[in-house]
């Protein structure tokens, strides 16, 4: 998980350090082509000033020159001293600011660092190329003034002073004229070329952006979407795996149990009812162990469909575990409507499920419980309707059962059992009784069984096929099992060390026991604490471990038992599906055929004839045979018959403490073996 996530990782990290160099490359970019734009609209509108000057002094040059000309006349035909000298003195000004002018205008034409090429080249012609020039005439028209007032300011002259010629004036001011013109175009070109520069820097800066847009912003925005839309479809997928379950697309266990709590509250408050179907599904085991796990994976999301097409909307159908579902009926009505849904569910889960070419059937039992009739809480709703789906397996599966007052009694008896028994195994109160095994040949002792019993509050015996249910349902089968387990390797030492026969100590070891990780060491190190050989140890499996090795460390945890030296033997073989085709003489030391087959065996042909099989294919695979609950001379004599090599049952002695054992080992020593033929020594 930590592999594939280190990638992810990486390839967010990637795209943010691109995002972001993206975004700076454009800033860049953008900054830079702005910076460049206001350089060349600087340089080109620096222009602008000087051609503005240019044009204004060559217009104060017209207007002067007209003046000067005026002036002259004015002085020249002024009769009055005064006015005169005033008229004289006026166009003394006039002349100093028009030569002041002109030379201002000489020393732009001169620089023309602010002034187009052509246009400063067109004003230095006009200005100083002959045999026209502006200076020139200029000049002329300054000197001209200059002499008029030289003349009109002496009186013995006066009348020799001519007043400015017009034709003076006006070259000069024809020479202002054609300047104001050169400027006129030159600003009309700089605006002309400012205009066309600040359309190109325009589309440029369009361009820059259009790229910027195409090339980095839309990968970039592209990205962040394409990100974005993960992360709402990892956080949508994660909110759906976290209320549904995966393989059938129903509700999963946390989601039944919030909304179970509101669904109750609603029902409450409208007065309605809320009904609990808890459903388990019939011969899934034996589909998932014989056609495999994709086959069953296969049978859980079609019964899933097939669960969803019944119900309706309001209601909550939901996968708890394995082969479990519960359904919750959101104000389903009166308990005959309860009842015909069910009826629907049983019948559409039983429908053939085809599966590559193969047809399977599976069958459902479901219990149920009613809020408020039954509880008024989730917990115990669901407690009840357990209840109630184990009583519609008792009655032969395929079945719909309600809940009742009955099953909630025994419900009760059950719970004080467990209390009880937790309280006797702290106590130390589960005892260990001892069963002998003999052979039908020698009538020696082959082996004994160690078997639990309780004697609840010390007066009061339970059997084992009461209190071992209860213990595994409540997690206390393990601690009974270690408890069983250690004592009977005590004292199978204690007759080791005595010298007295006895074949083999069996004890049973359950599901819970086998699959953890410690119990070959707990088994190997017990024996070895007490010294008891491991050979003198075997352990007894029930016949459905070895179809329901699913995943777990059964089957290894009994090769490294028999690779010790430990027996495994098949306890109550022909109970349940297996068949000597599920087993190998080198996973299977001994066979213990079911007491069903055993009882009465002497009077049914039927029987001696599938135990006769049993025996011979057993032989087949080199595995012994143990006859199982055999209780009278002629059933032992029966066995004997068919080939038979050893029986365990009351017809050869009922299971003892482990005093009254250790004296009928003592009893039934190599030297005097057991008598099977005298009824007065059976029935001892």
């Amino acid at each position: 998980m930590h592999e594939t996530a280190a990638p992810e990782q990486t390839e967010s990290l990637g795209v943010a350090g691109s995002i972001r160099l993206s975004y700076w490359l454009a800033i860049l970019l953008i900054a830079a082509l702005a910076t460049a734009s206001f350089a060349i609209m600087n340089r080109e509108l620096r222009n602008h000033p000087t051609d503005k000057e240019l044009i204004r002094l060559a217009g104060e040059q017209t207007m002067l020159s007209q003046r000067i000309t005026a002036l002259s006349h004015a002085a020249h035909g002024a009769e009055h001293v005064f006015a005169h000298a005033a008229t004289l003195n006026e166009l003394r000004r006039s002349i100093d600011e028009f030569e002041a002018n002109h030379r201002r205008v000489v020393e732009a034409s001169e620089a023309g660092n602010e002034l187009d090429r052509q246009a400063a080249t067109r004003l230095k012609t006009l200005l100083t190329d002959q045999p026209y020039t502006v200076d020139r005439l200029v000049r002329e028209f300054v000197d001209d003034a200059r002499a008029f007032v030289a003349l009109s300011a002496d009186p013995a002259k006066r009348l020799l002073a001519d007043p400015v010629p017009l034709d003076s004036a006006t070259a000069a001011l024809s020479g202002y004229h054609q300047i104001v013109d050169v400027m006129s175009q030159n600003a009309r070109m700089t605006a002309e070329r400012t205009a066309t520069l600040s359309r190109a820097l325009f589309s440029a800066m369009m361009l820059v952006l259009a790229a910027a847009v195409l090339f980095i912003f839309r990968p970039m925005i592209r990205n962040v979407a394409e990100r974005t839309h993960e992360l709402i479809d990892a956080r949508n997928e994660m909110a759906h795996l976290a209320a549904h379950d995966r393989l059938t697309g129903l509700r999963n266990r946390v989601f039944l149990t919030d909304h179970f709590e509101h669904m109750i509250e609603g029902a409450k408050r409208r007065g309605e009812r809320v009904a609990v179907l808890h459903l388990d599904l019939d011969n899934f085991k034996f589909i998932n162990d014989t056609y495999g796990h994709m086959a069953g994976d296969h049978v859980l999301s079609e019964i899933g469909n097939r669960i969803k097409s019944v119900v309706r909307a309001a209601d909550i159908p939901a996968r708890i575990g394995g082969d479990e579902f519960v359904i919750l009926l959101n104000a389903p009505g009166e308990s005959a409507d309860i009842e015909r849904i069910a009826t629907r569910i049983i019948e559409a889960v039983t429908r053939p499920i085809e599966f590559e070419s193969t047809v399977l059937r599976c069958g459902a039992s479901i219990g149920i419980s009613v809020y408020p009739d039954d509880a008024d809480n989730p917990a115990d709703l669901l407690v009840d309707s357990d209840l109630a789906l184990y009583q519609a397996k008792e009655a032969g599966r395929g079945h719909a059962r309600f809940f009742s007052d009955e099953l909630r009694r025994e419900h009760e008896v059950r719970r004080e059992l467990e209390s009880d028994l937790r309280k006797s195994l702290q106590r130390k109160e589960i005892n260990v009784h001892y069963q002998p095994q003999v052979s039908l040949a020698t009538a020696r002792v082959t082996g004994i069984e160690a078997l639990a019993r309780w004697n609840r509050n010390g007066n009061e015996y339970v059997p084992p096929q009461v209190f071992l249910p209860v213990a595994e349902k409540s997690g206390l089968l393990l601690a009974i099992g270690r408890h069983v387990i250690s004592s009977a390797i005590a004292q199978a030492a204690e007759w080791h060390h005595a010298g007295l026969e006895y074949g083999r100590i069996s004890v049973n070891a359950a599901r819970a026991e086998l699959t953890k990780d410690d119990f070959v060491s707990f088994v190997l190190d017990t024996a070895r604490e007490h010294d008891l050989p491991a050979n003198k140890l075997s352990v007894e499996i029930a016949e459905g471990m070895i179809l329901e090795d699913d995943k777990r460390n059964v089957a290894d945890n009994l090769r490294r038992l028999r690779a010790a030296g430990v027996q495994v033997e098949l306890d109550d073989f022909g109970s349940g599906y297996a068949s000597l085709t599920h087993i190998n003489s080198t996973e299977i030391d001994r066979l213990k055929i079911d007491e069903r087959f055993i009882r009465n065996i002497d009077k049914d042909r039927g029987k001696r004839r599938i135990v006769r099989g049993l025996i011979e294919m057993a032989k087949g695979l080199d595995i012994a045979v143990v006859a199982e609950g055999a209780e009278t001379i002629s059933e032992m004599e029966t066995l004997r018959s068919i080939g038979c090599s050893n029986v365990q049952g009351y017809g050869i002695a009922f299971p003892m403490d482990a005093a009254l054992v250790t004296e009928w080992l003592h009893i039934h020593s190599p030297c005097s073996p057991i008598p099977l033929y005298d009824d007065e020594m059976a029935s001892a």
